[in-house]
């Protein structure tokens, strides 16, 4: 239980701030206690400490004992002791209980209904229950951005405050005494403070502008409209509003500016401090110097896991955290064992549409861990790979060095040059595992992880990880108890993907035209002029895998897509059946983000992007209302707007004229937002950015040139030209391409337009 203490004084008024864990939301109690009442407190019964109100004027203490999960009893306990309780026992999800200053009622929030409870402070009892309105208050707590100390650390070379040692003895005790020091750093450098919000108040709104329009709208109501006192009240209104937007937006636009994330990495090491433990290799255990360079690269804009403990502490103190927490992981490296607060979770369910179709099909669960837990993620992972990736898919394509991007161009180079050479019919089945990561089976997985020579040690630290996760969702303020799984991977982990790619790795792997990225798989299928298809037979494989490895398909959700373009075909394809049910056959997909249909066309995709792009132009507006600068609008655009027209435009580089136009016409608009006053090229210039066109040919220029050994795509983009050994000298390099494609379609692919 975390307490952060806060002392105003102002009007002689103390306010004490604290949040809990202990029952199923994040609870907000206020005292408002006259100068030295605090003693007083310490008199009152055992349990008291959860949900809290102080009635100042009747020196009463109005508090919470919860008997059950969903069941609470209410007391009231003077400031001379005595204890006595309101009305019988009551259910429901209380959240907090707050005494109005000066109108002789206290309130009792109910989390569950949104209902407040109105009690008489002097008669104690019910008055009526008030439904929350949208634009209802409610006490938020945010970071004590006037008393925050972050930035006045000592530096690590000066005195200060000691850290716990190296810890020689078991990795619970390291990890409760890492976790100490965290918490205090974190009420130390990081005081909180709880304001009232309004459920419908703009994000810019400021106590101070509330102020003013309560002065403006007393002087409207006493002397009129066209009072001077209103005008110079509504007149400084408009001035604070106009001065709050500008300032809020231009800190959000400050955020999406590119920094140089590269710098952490070109810190010197701290040291090559180990523990040395002898039963563990010294190339397994973690250094000071590698845990600091992982603590220096958080993103201090994240939020803190079930710990508490945010980013910015940890890269505060980085120096001082880093040989600590590095003997935290050796230790659990050591006695394959983590602690539960590290291997809990805070799941956030996110929709995979909006709004979605169903909780159970429309809903992606994402883990919030702890980041400790996933700095030894990251540990651990740069121990596995090593052994593992030569035995990987390497047509997994969530691998380093690999990318979605890659994986489209490859699957529709396989179709583009089958139906190049003619004579065929392509078929795709687009896989769909239900609840992939949920299902994941413990015991199959660390089976495959070590036949791919994990090491034993590791294997126990990753057996730790998966067993007895315990997880919690939560939904705004509100969050559900405390449950334990006994199988799947979390999502949103950093070990999630690298594990389910083991678990798959052997699907389909006699299957040549396949492509995987993590659990999305797609099959592809040349069927010859007159022949029958083979898919279903494919399937029955995927299918059997999924049964023998406890994972499930999705009928409902795979999909199969036919590409025909020959005139005279006599084959009969088939449906495709899964169990009982057969398989929807589509003219498009969305695969991996990008829109393929059946007759390989972009326009499809290209006015999916468009229209998504359109929508976010209202944010350009509005910031250029605000006042903010154009070239922190222009990071805007690039950052949410020209980022979704650009993302794989290397898969369709080769637009029409027409599509290539429509998608122009956004970045048109937008410049037209940003500098109203100039021309499209003039805008261009002044910007110091080029037309999307040009843009996408850099952009497929850098892709193929990224392409490693190893990688599936590395022999395509490198097979169309050969050396020729001709024994002259001439002006041009002695290279001969390879004939010209059949098809202006496969002539202008990224692998062919753009090989090396």
């Amino acid at each position: 239980m975390f307490i952060f203490l806060m002392l105003f004084n102002c009007l002689s008024i103390r306010s004490l701030f604290l949040t809990t864990d202990l029952t199923n939301s994040r609870n907000l109690i206020r005292y408002s206690l006259a100068e030295g009442a605090i003693q007083n407190i310490n008199d009152n019964p055992p349990g008291i400490g959860t949900h809290l109100a102080v009635d100042t004027v009747n020196r009463s203490v109005y508090w919470i004992l919860f008997t059950a999960e969903t069941s609470y009893k209410i007391y009231k306990t003077t400031y001379d002791g005595q204890t006595s309780q309101i009305g019988s026992d009551q259910v429901g999800s209380v959240t907090t209980v707050d005494i109005a200053e000066g109108d002789g009622y206290f309130y009792i929030l109910d989390s569950m209904t949104s209902e407040v409870s109105k009690y008489n402070k002097a008669t104690e009892i019910l008055v009526n229950t008030i439904s929350l309105s949208p634009g209802a208050e409610r006490m938020i707590v945010v970071a004590d951005q006037d008393n925050c100390a972050i930035n006045n650390t000592c530096p690590s070379n000066s005195t200060c405050e000691t850290i716990p040692g190296t810890i020689a003895c078991s990795c619970d005790t390291g990890f409760t005494g890492n976790q100490t020091y965290c918490q205090g750093a974190v009420e130390k450098y990081l005081p909180m403070k709880a304001v009232r919000k309004c459920r419908s108040d703009k994000p810019w709104m400021t106590s101070k502008i509330k102020s003013l329009i309560r002065k403006r709208q007393t002087c409207m109501a006493k002397y009129g409209k066209e009072s001077s006192s209103f005008k110079f009240w509504r007149n400084k209104v408009a001035k604070s509003i106009k001065k709050c937007k500008e300032s809020y937006y231009k800190s959000k636009v400050r955020n999406l500016k590119v920094t140089d994330a590269s710098k952490w990495w070109r810190e010197d090491d701290v040291s090559n401090y180990s523990t040395g433990d002898s039963g563990i290799a010294d190339d397994l255990l973690a250094s000071t110097g590698e845990v600091y360079k992982f603590l220096c690269s958080l993103k201090t804009g994240k939020a803190p896991g079930p710990d508490g403990i945010p980013n910015v502490i940890l890269k505060t103190f980085a120096f001082e955290l880093a040989p600590v927490i590095a003997d935290i992981y050796n230790s659990s490296l050591r006695d394959a064992y983590l602690p539960p607060l590290l291997k809990r979770a805070t799941v956030t369910p996110l929709p995979k549409q909006s709004p979605p179709g169903s909780i159970e099909n429309g809903i992606r669960p994402i883990s919030l861990t702890c980041e400790i837990a996933k700095v030894m993620e990251g540990l651990t992972l740069a121990r596995i790979l090593p052994s593992i990736i030569s035995h990987l898919d390497n047509k997994q394509f969530a691998m380093a060095g690999k990318s979605t991007q890659q994986a489209i161009v490859y699957i529709l180079h396989l179709a583009l040059e089958a139906l190049d050479k003619g004579g065929c019919t392509l078929r795709f089945f687009f896989a769909d595992f239900r609840k992939g990561f949920d299902l994941i089976d413990h015991k199959i997985l660390l089976d495959k992880l070590s036949k791919l020579g994990t090491h034993n040690v590791v294997l126990g630290w990753i057996a730790a990880f998966l067993y007895k996760r315990s997880q919690f969702v939560r939904i705004g303020l509100d969050a559900s108890t405390l449950q334990y799984i006994n199988g799947g991977i979390p999502q949103g982990t950093k070990l999630g993907p690298i594990l389910f790619a083991v678990m798959v790795n052997d699907l389909l792997s006699a299957w040549g035209l396949r492509a995987k990225f993590v659990d999305d798989l797609t099959a592809l299928e040349i069927v010859p002029r007159n022949s029958p298809s083979l898919m279903n037979h494919i399937v029955a494989d995927i299918h059997s895998f999924a049964e023998v490895n406890n994972m499930k398909l999705n009928p409902a959700k795979c999909k199969d897509m036919i590409v025909n373009f020959l005139h005279f075909n006599t084959s009969v394809l088939q449906p495709i059946i899964i169990g009982a049910t057969r398989v929807e056959s589509v003219s498009s997909f969305k695969l991996l983000g990008v829109y393929v249909t059946s007759d390989l066309t972009w326009s499809v995709h290209c006015e999916y992007i468009i229209k998504k792009s359109n929508r976010r132009l209202y944010a350009l507006r509005k910031l250029k209302r605000s006042g903010v600068a154009p070239t922190d609008i222009l990071c805007v655009y690039c950052a949410i707007i020209r980022s979704v027209l650009e993302y794989a435009s290397v898969v369709f580089a080769n637009l029409p004229q027409n599509l290539s136009d429509d998608l122009e016409r956004v970045q048109k608009r937008a410049l037209a937002i940003i500098y109203p006053n100039c021309s499209y090229d003039d805008a261009l210039k002044l910007a110091g950015i080029e037309p999307l066109v040009l843009r996408r040919d850099a952009a497929c220029k850098r892709f193929v040139e990224t392409i490693l050994p190893g990688n599936p795509l590395y022999p395509i983009v490198h097979s169309w030209s050969a050396p020729v050994n001709h024994g002259y000298k001439l002006r041009s390099d002695n290279v001969a391409r390879n004939i010209r494609m059949r098809t202006d379609r496969f002539q202008k692919f990224v692998t062919i337009k753009y090989a090396t």
